[in-house]
């Protein structure tokens, strides 16, 4: 996004001319390639703002997939653009958050040096969470024959019958080290969030009659994805997903009648509505379309 600041600065510039007594919360997501003090400071001085910032780990974990258009490592511009942005965050309520995509190997050794790492960012304060992710569905295609090569060989990675590394590790941590508040800890946010949808779980004496989608966010009012051209879609996740509307015309119900609840719930029932735990789901649609 900082490739083009100066829109992101009229973007602020007109919401904050026209929000009335609405409060605002804006977020922008950025591989901090392109972050210097002056931009730094710039995204300091807006009011409630988040980052997540795209880091891999140390320097040999990250330069491995996260490099320049010309192969060269982006390590170095990246962790002076996080610098950069601690220091200037330093005394607002502006947040900074990681998100480190986990690629192959996925041992444990590895992602004890991604912990490591994070804990020792010194100037990172320990509210600013740490978020560990798998590489999205279609996205890096040497995930898929590592993942079944692990199915084969490693089944001490299985979490409940499922092979899940990362979950694995998550744990075998929260059990050794406990889960104190310090978001700097890479397992803390993952067992966080089980935890959380476990405690706010819907309970009833009674069936429900009705229950909502499967685990998904309310599509088009949590986020909405704005195209180029106009268009609206689910989210940047998917940004082939199918058309919910656009700027001049507003939200096409009938489009999202037809492609976001009847035929998604078509698909869903079969496997959905004798599962056990349907109210702890994350799936969304950004995992389905």
């Amino acid at each position: 996004p900082l490739i083009n600041l100066d829109l992101i600065k009229r973007c602020v510039e007109y919401v904050e001319s026209h929000k009335k007594q609405r409060r605002i919360h804006y977020a922008l997501t950025t591989n901090l390639s392109l972050i210097k003090a002056e931009t730094a400071e710039y995204l300091a001085s807006i009011k409630n703002l988040s980052i997540l910032a795209s880091m891999d780990g140390p320097e040999a974990i990250h330069n491995a997939t996260r490099v320049y258009a010309n192969d060269k490592p982006t390590f170095k511009d990246a962790f002076s653009g996080l610098q950069a942005l601690l220091h200037a965050f330093k005394g607002t309520q502006n947040r900074v958050a990681i998100n480190a995509v986990l690629t192959p190997p996925y041992d444990f050794a590895k992602l004890d040096a991604l912990n490591d790492f994070f804990s020792n960012i010194a100037n990172l304060p320990q509210a600013s969470q740490i978020l560990i992710t798998y590489p999205s569905a279609g996205t890096f295609e040497p995930c898929v024959d590592y993942y079944n090569d692990i199915i084969a060989r490693n089944p001490q990675y299985k979490v409940g019958g499922i092979v899940n590394p990362l979950l694995k590790w998550q744990k075998a941590m929260a059990k050794k080290k406990g889960l104190s508040e310090n978001m700097k800890n890479a397992y803390y946010a993952g067992m966080l969030q089980y935890l959380v949808m476990a405690h706010q779980r819907p309970i009833s004496d009674e069936p429900f009659n009705k229950e909502n989608l499967n685990g998904c966010c309310k599509i088009g009012q949590r986020r909405l994805y704005v195209t180029v051209d106009g268009n609206f879609k689910a989210c940047e996740r998917i940004g082939n997903s199918p058309v919910l509307g656009d700027v001049d015309n507003g939200y096409n119900v009938e489009s999202i009648n037809q492609n976001y609840l009847l035929d998604y719930e078509k698909k869903s029932l079969p496997m959905c509505d004798s599962c056990w735990a349907y109210n702890l789901c994350t799936v969304c649609y950004a995992g389905c379309c």
